[in-house]
């Protein structure tokens, strides 16, 4: 999309240039220019070739959405999304611990969840986070710990338990093409998988209040060695 819109927009400013200096007002002449009202055949022309356009993107961009996943409405199940190749983090596949294991971790019924093929097996690790003004929090059920900052193992298939303590709060890293909203009384969750070693910032896309623009934290990305550290 970005390409066709650049091409676009040469074409246009092209255009325009061209036009402003082949038909500029020379020097000594002072007569008006041509009458033209209207030109049917070059209207239908353009119009038949923005519809095409649009109905091009229209097509694309369902086509990207039902690979996302897409919506079945009046259905509150999971919503899988597949970020772009080029992202830092995506869908999380399968994992290796036991179906016992996922009737014991917390389960949402909304929000970002697993990849088909990863749909009722155990995340490698459950992290609860709780979003207030103006903070998020983060637990780690397994350990105890209580952290302001999200650490994850790369690689591994991570699942994010959301709520919110007072009003609607979003989830949001943007290298990792994913957001989701913390509802007050709704528990929702985001499941995926990061693929690169690195620092984020996680930011709240939600206006929750006078500070919301102080919402703001990071999601670290360790390697398996470092996370058991």
């Amino acid at each position: 999309m970005l390409t066709i819109g650049t091409a676009l927009f040469l074409v246009v400013q092209g255009a325009i240039l061209f036009f402003v200096i082949r038909y500029r007002r020379r020097p000594g002449d002072e007569g008006d220019g041509l009458p033209v009202e209207e030109n049917l055949p070059l209207e239908v022309f353009w119009t038949a070739i923005l519809a095409l356009i649009v109905i091009f993107l229209g097509i694309y961009s369902v086509d990207i959405f039902q690979r996302m996943g897409g919506l079945n409405p009046g259905d509150h199940t999971m919503h899988t999304m597949h970020p772009p190749e080029q992202a830092v983090a995506v869908v999380a596949k399968a994992s290796s611990k036991t179906t016992s294991d996922a009737t014991a971790a917390p389960t949402p019924e909304i929000g970002i969840g697993a990849s088909p093929d990863a749909q009722g097996k155990a995340p490698d690790l459950v992290v609860e986070v709780a979003g207030m003004q103006y903070a998020w929090i983060f637990t780690y059920p397994d350990s105890g710990i209580v952290s302001g900052e999200l650490h994850i193992p790369v690689g591994k298939d991570v699942q994010l338990n959301l709520s919110a303590r007072d009003v609607i709060h979003s989830f949001w890293v943007p290298q990792f093409r994913l957001k989701q909203d913390a509802i007050p009384g709704v528990p929702t969750k985001l499941r995926f998988k990061a693929t690169k070693v690195g620092t984020y910032p996680v930011v709240c896309a939600e206006l929750c209040g006078g500070h919301q623009g102080a919402m703001r934290t990071q999601v670290i990305v360790h390697t398996p060695e470092d996370f058991e550290v």
